[in-house]
């Protein structure tokens, strides 16, 4: 029933053709993040349904078992005050309806399953402004499956998990060194954390623990790229369009990693071993092709009083770039620490080098890829009124002193309720040296969005 209910709620949001003057009072709903008796009118029309709403069912042989449901709705909008193709207004207005079911019929197993369906609707409030059928496809509507996946424990020291599912390896909050297992969705460059930009993939998973130790075993079977702007895009970087080759899935192309994870007191280290598909990969002839890579890499965290203390290195063997016949290694180094020491705050400083061995000049006329990539994030938390307001700044520099250029996103969260949650911030672009960066640069975004959880 709860399901049928969040569905309409969703189709309501996202009804088409919607007038500017309805999405308009739509949208003061979440412009009011201290009005209590709006979030409480929500929560009195959502109460019943629970958070996590657990049913415990009775199976053929009588025995107890439990599903967890949880759905979310939200709404995103983003706005772009100096965009470039005369694109300046609403860039986005998109309704997200998701759905998580947890099954666990014993101790030791569970089922998950969390689908997602999104529907923007700029398209149909603009119309046709100039908009490529790159940008309509991406964006109009998705519907995606996300981590599906059967979780076993058939003796205490082994776990294993098979189907659709995000692994983390490194200890970087902000910048990917070794976190190279799972594609991301980039198609707002700097406006969300990497935490929720991961993209599932189906793997196999076998964990085995020993000690203070955890061996974990890993086949890849699907090959899923990066989510890339489309073209036509604010923020596609070429004048034209290339497309992207994409490996097969299982066979020859299935991807194989191994981690080695220590946790001691005071610190922790992680060894890592990969061949995996190149996710940046290379432009021959109009497509960006995709090639194997072998990894091998570490991390460590280190604490100490107020301070953690970060470090990451990787090297990528036969990479290949746009402008070169030749294979070459890459070697990646993150040094980085967070101090806690101030009341309620956090800051953070990391910065990286990725070191390209026997770079040519070809390589960085063609592809802009310098002989050491530097990058720097700096990222300050104030958590107010009692965790209820998170504000953050975030500035991400490419090259000495952000000569490549730079983003900074400013941003508030307010916990309106324990199923409310109110975002806006602001992310502004600094173009520079980088191809990449200096493309973007007229491509500010204002945003918001408003997040429910029964």
């Amino acid at each position: 029933m709860r399901l049928i209910v969040a569905a309409g709620i969703l189709l309501f949001c996202t009804f088409t053709p919607v007038q500017a003057q309805d999405v308009d009072e739509l949208l003061q709903n979440f412009d009011t993040p201290s009005d209590n008796a709006t979030s409480g009118e929500l929560d009195s029309v959502m109460e019943g349904f629970g958070s996590g709403e657990s049913v415990s069912v009775e199976n053929s042989s009588g025995e107890r078992s439990d599903f967890d449901f949880t759905t979310s709705i939200s709404l995103y909008s983003s706005y772009a005050h100096s965009a470039e193709r005369g694109r300046q207004g609403l860039a986005a207005l998109r309704g997200e309806f998701q759905e998580d079911v947890e099954y666990k019929p014993s101790m030791n197993l569970e089922f998950f399953v969390s689908v997602k369906y999104s529907r923007d609707l700029v398209f149909g409030i603009r119309g046709d402004d100039g908009y490529t059928h790159n940008e309509v496809d991406d964006r109009a509507e998705e519907l995606e499956l996300r981590s599906a996946y059967i979780l076993a424990t058939p003796f205490s020291a082994l776990d294993l998990k098979i189907g659709r599912q995000v692994v983390v390896w490194g200890k970087s909050d902000n910048i990917r060194i070794t976190d190279v297992l799972n594609p991301m969705d980039k198609r707002e460059p700097g406006l969300t954390d990497i935490e929720d930009l991961r993209l599932p993939v189906f793997m196999t998973k076998a964990d085995y623990y020993f000690g203070d130790w955890n061996l974990a075993l890993i086949a890849v079977h699907e090959n899923r790229l990066d989510k890339l702007p489309p073209y036509g895009s604010d923020y596609y970087p070429a004048p034209y369009e290339i497309d992207d080759v994409k490996p097969a899935d299982g066979g020859s192309e299935t991807e194989y990693a191994a981690a080695l994870n220590g946790i001691f007191s005071g610190w922790d280290l992680s060894l890592y071993a990969a061949k995996i598909h190149d996710d940046t990969g290379y432009i021959r002839m109009g497509e960006r092709l995709h090639d194997f890579t072998e990894m091998l890499g570490f991390s460590v965290n280190i604490a100490e009083g107020n301070w953690l203390l970060k470090g990451e290195g990787a090297y990528f063997s036969r990479l290949r770039y746009t402008g070169s016949e030749d294979e070459k290694p890459r070697g990646d180094i993150l040094l980085g620490g967070e101090y806690s020491g101030f009341e309620d705050m956090t800051v953070s400083l990391e910065l990286a080098d990725r070191h390209t061995f026997d770079h040519e000049e070809r390589i960085e006329r063609l592809s802009g890829s310098r002989e050491d990539e530097l990058e720097t994030v700096l990222r300050v938390t104030k958590n107010m009124y009692n965790e209820r307001l998170e504000l953050t700044y975030l500035a991400y520099a490419y090259r000495e002193w952000g000569s490549g250029g730079y983003l900074q996103r400013i941003e508030a969260e307010w916990e309106q309720t324990d199923r409310l949650t109110l975002r806006g911030g602001l992310g502004l672009y600094n173009g520079g040296s980088r191809d990449m960066m200096e493309s973007i640069r007229k491509s500010d975004r204002v945003y918001t969005e408003a997040k429910y959880v029964f």
